[in-house]
Protein backbone atom coordinates (compact mmCIF):
# COMPACT_ATOMS: atom_id res chain seq x y z
CA UNK A 1 0.00 0.00 0.00
CA UNK A 2 0.94 3.65 -0.78
CA UNK A 3 0.00 6.38 1.17
CA UNK A 4 -1.51 9.64 -0.67
CA UNK A 5 -2.38 12.74 1.61
CA UNK A 6 -2.41 16.32 0.33
CA UNK A 7 -0.23 18.95 2.09
CA UNK A 8 -3.42 20.88 3.61
CA UNK A 9 -4.21 17.41 5.27
CA UNK A 10 -1.19 17.47 7.49
CA UNK A 11 -0.75 19.51 10.42
CA UNK A 12 1.38 19.69 13.36
CA UNK A 13 -0.03 17.08 16.12
CA UNK A 14 -1.02 19.24 18.97
CA UNK A 15 -0.20 16.68 21.45
CA UNK A 16 2.00 14.04 22.63
CA UNK A 17 -0.62 11.41 22.06
CA UNK A 18 -2.01 12.11 18.80
CA UNK A 19 -0.99 9.06 15.82
CA UNK A 20 1.47 10.77 13.98
CA UNK A 21 5.14 10.71 13.12
CA UNK A 22 8.31 12.93 13.11
CA UNK A 23 9.78 14.89 10.10
CA UNK A 24 12.66 16.67 9.82
CA UNK A 25 11.71 20.48 8.24
CA UNK A 26 14.11 21.57 5.12
CA UNK A 27 12.66 24.07 3.52
CA UNK A 28 10.43 26.82 4.93
CA UNK A 29 8.11 28.66 2.46
CA UNK A 30 6.11 31.49 3.41
CA UNK A 31 3.73 32.71 1.17
CA UNK A 32 1.51 35.62 2.97
CA UNK A 33 -1.66 33.41 3.92
CA UNK A 34 0.10 30.10 4.37
CA UNK A 35 3.50 28.19 5.03
CA UNK A 36 4.82 25.30 2.93
CA UNK A 37 7.20 23.36 5.19
CA UNK A 38 8.85 20.79 2.44
CA UNK A 39 10.00 18.19 5.15
CA UNK A 40 11.68 14.41 5.30
CA UNK A 41 10.62 11.41 6.89
CA UNK A 42 13.47 8.75 6.59
CA UNK A 43 14.29 8.54 2.17
CA UNK A 44 10.47 10.29 1.45
CA UNK A 45 9.77 14.01 0.74
CA UNK A 46 6.70 15.74 1.94
CA UNK A 47 4.85 18.98 1.72
CA UNK A 48 3.16 20.02 4.58
CA UNK A 49 0.73 23.58 4.15
CA UNK A 50 0.81 25.15 7.74
CA UNK A 51 -0.68 28.47 9.29
CA UNK A 52 1.98 31.51 9.18
CA UNK A 53 1.77 31.94 12.68
CA UNK A 54 3.50 28.02 12.80
CA UNK A 55 7.43 29.39 13.63
CA UNK A 56 9.44 26.48 11.82
CA UNK A 57 13.14 26.67 11.02
CA UNK A 58 15.26 24.12 8.56
CA UNK A 59 16.69 21.65 10.58
CA UNK A 60 13.63 21.58 13.73
CA UNK A 61 12.18 18.64 14.23
CA UNK A 62 8.50 18.37 13.84
CA UNK A 63 5.80 15.99 14.88
CA UNK A 64 2.89 16.09 12.03
CA UNK A 65 -0.39 14.12 12.08
CA UNK A 66 -2.62 13.53 9.11
CA UNK A 67 -6.16 14.06 9.04
CA UNK A 68 -7.81 10.11 8.79
CA UNK A 69 -10.61 11.59 7.07
CA UNK A 70 -8.45 12.58 4.00
CA UNK A 71 -5.89 9.73 3.16
CA UNK A 72 -5.60 7.62 0.02
CA UNK A 73 -4.64 4.16 -0.52
CA UNK A 74 -3.01 3.20 -3.72
CA UNK A 75 -1.95 -0.45 -4.27
CA UNK A 76 1.97 -0.40 -4.50
CA UNK A 77 1.95 -2.40 -7.90
CA UNK A 78 -0.98 -1.27 -10.05
CA UNK A 79 -1.26 2.16 -8.51
CA UNK A 80 -4.56 1.96 -8.69
CA UNK A 81 -6.92 3.36 -6.02
CA UNK A 82 -8.00 1.09 -3.01
CA UNK A 83 -11.51 1.79 -2.34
Amino acid sequence: MVLGVRPEHLHPATSEDEAGFEVNVEVVEPTGAETYLYVSHGDQALTVRVDPSLKAEPGQRLKVAPDLSKIHLFDEETEEAVR
